[in-house]
């Protein structure tokens, strides 16, 4: 039986987190969002990455595996305290670093491990309003963050189920339009995005 992956090797930004993902290679919502160029999934990192490394490391199969299981059916008592395990002394965890929600299934399995480690929290990035607009029970230490589709968004506003949002722009924009950037850094040192308190709009300098 397919297990699920947890990612703790990153670096650069995310050194130190721990994440569950899924991959962009196999999800149709992100492959339609990258062919827009005025979208940030057109320059997505985590794409990137998948593509260079991904398959060198095993990634985008264990990703794949993740997704299909998150996706297809609600995970077991078996595999929820499988995560209290390997995921309980963490303080703080990332749902998808790599991925998007694929379906409502996927949503209410990521508040079942939340709920299942209420000392954790969680913090979840998605364009996906059409599915956090249908969760009715979202657990408190479970952050939903909106990542604003278009690059460069001077309208970003925190839609009705998300807590913060998250907004990404060009060096040139940031420049030219005095813009705050308060995503700098290791998401480790900084916590802005895993905290309910603090800023509720988060940008970030594309890099």
């Amino acid at each position: 039986m397919n297990q699920l992956f947890i990612t703790t090797d990153h670096r650069a930004k995310m050194e130190g987190m721990v994440s569950l993902n899924t991959s962009t290679e196999c999800n149709p919502f992100c492959k339609e969002m990258q062919k827009n160029s005025e979208f940030v999934c057109s320059h997505c990192y985590a794409h990137q990455m998948e593509r260079m490394y991904g398959r060198k490391l095993g990634y985008i199969e264990k990703y794949k595996i993740n997704g299909d299981i998150l996706s297809n059916r609600n995970l077991t008592e078996s595999e929820l305290g499988w995560l209290t395990v390997e995921l309980g002394t963490r303080s703080i965890v990332r749902f998808h670093s790599f991925g998007e929600l694929l379906n409502m299934i996927h949503l209410n399995n990521f508040v079942r491990i939340a709920k299942a480690l209420p000392k954790t929290i969680f913090a979840l990035w998605s364009k996906r309003m059409d599915i956090i607009k249908r969760l009715k029970d979202k657990p408190k230490n479970l952050i939903l963050i909106y990542s604003t589709p278009k690059l460069d968004d001077f309208e970003s506003y925190i839609p009705k189920g998300f807590d913060k949002v998250f907004s990404v722009y060009k060096k040139k924009v940031v420049e030219k339009n005095n813009i705050e950037i308060n995503c700098q850094g290791r998401c480790i040192d900084c916590l802005k995005c895993y905290s309910p308190k603090g800023p509720k709009q988060i940008r970030e300098q594309m890099k």
